[in-house]
């Protein structure tokens, strides 16, 4: 006589959806209980797109392995693609109305949320074909929790790095100067395709005066506005500015801070100009690389098209007033 095991039977359509209902839109509360715990015990809630580890990474992989348990016993096969996209609609549409999220955000976080579901359908079919006690495949609930806790306890992570861009200018640097500190408004067509679907972009920078302690706007698209006050200004090389009232957008809020900004120049032998943009900035969720690719590409075309603005004015103004004489070497 045969030891093996029969085969499992494909899984009704009733007990699909009814575990994909629970799995999927009541799941995620156990995750969320210990947050509410610690919440109610500090007697604060978070600061609104603060994401920590649980939330963006626990809550769909929780969803995807008590799903993938509650079915290990039957035949799946291609229903497990559905289930996935039933998750992350749920997901989706939970963080962009009760919590307000961006979409742009939740387009970064796709490729992570995606993977974090198929891992979780993967080990939760995995352990629920092979341990038949629903008991047995419950004990994975007190883990989640312990989990939660300790990090609802621990708070947001916060990565800090900085980014920086170059840019030549084919003028001195007295003429790159006059455009530094504030710059008229940007007209150009928006050529990042963050921009081209909704993500703000930089159009103007306005400051009270060129002096230490005056305050500067750079503003963007949607009315958005980023304050900062100048810590540093040498006329023709350098100003440094620290950021005192954060972009009130929801795929910025919460999410990143940005700390201060600079835009250094240097004087080429052949009498063009160098400019050094750097930004620094905190991030608050996680896994920090990840984001951070996100947050550098959106830096650094922030950047291109700042000093590509700085670039036409200033080589325009060269031009205009010295038609016939370009750019020469300096003499020693």
């Amino acid at each position: 006589m045969s030891d093996a095991a029969p085969p499992r039977p494909d899984i009704p359509r009733d007990i699909f959806w009814r575990n994909l209902l629970i799995c999927g839109l009541v799941a995620p509360l156990v995750v969320l209980l210990p947050y509410a715990i610690v919440f109610f015990a500090e007697r604060s809630l978070p600061e609104p797109g603060k994401y920590i580890v649980s939330l963006i990474c626990l809550v769909p992989f929780f969803q995807g392995l008590s799903f993938g348990c509650a079915c290990g016993r039957y035949r799946v096969g291609g229903l497990y693609v559905g289930a996935g996209a039933f998750i992350l609609g749920a997901d989706f549409t939970f963080a962009i109305f009760p919590l307000k999220e961006g979409v742009i955000c939740l387009i970064m976080a796709s490729p992570i949320l995606v993977g974090i579901v198929a891992i979780g359908l993967a080990i939760g079919a995995m352990v629920g074909s092979f341990v038949r006690s629903p008991v047995m495949r419950s004990s994975v609930v007190p883990l989640v929790l312990l989990f939660a806790a300790y990090d609802a306890e621990t708070g947001p992570p916060v990565y800090a790095t900085a980014v920086a861009d170059t840019m030549t200018i084919d003028a001195p640097t007295e003429y790159v100067w006059r455009y530094i500190v504030s710059y008229p408004e940007n007209d150009t067509p928006a050529d990042y395709w963050l921009w081209q679907i909704g993500l703000p972009l930089p159009t103007r920078s306005v400051a009270t005066a060129a002096e230490v302690g005056a305050t500067r706007e750079c503003r963007f698209s949607k009315g958005i506005v980023l304050k900062e006050k100048i810590t540093e200004l040498v006329p023709n090389k350098v100003v440094t500015f620290d950021v005192i009232e954060q972009p009130k957008d929801p795929e910025i809020l919460g999410h990143l801070t940005l700390d201060k900004g600079q835009l250094y120049l240097e004087a080429n032998a052949d009498g063009s100009t160098t400019v050094i943009a750097t930004t620094w900035y905190r991030l608050f969720v996680a896994p920090g690389f990840y984001f951070d690719w996100w947050a550098t590409d959106i830096g650094r075309n922030v950047h291109r098209r700042v000093l590509g603005q700085v670039k036409r004015l200033a080589e325009a103004d060269w031009q205009r007033d010295h038609p016939h004489e370009g750019l020469k070497p300096k003499s020693s």
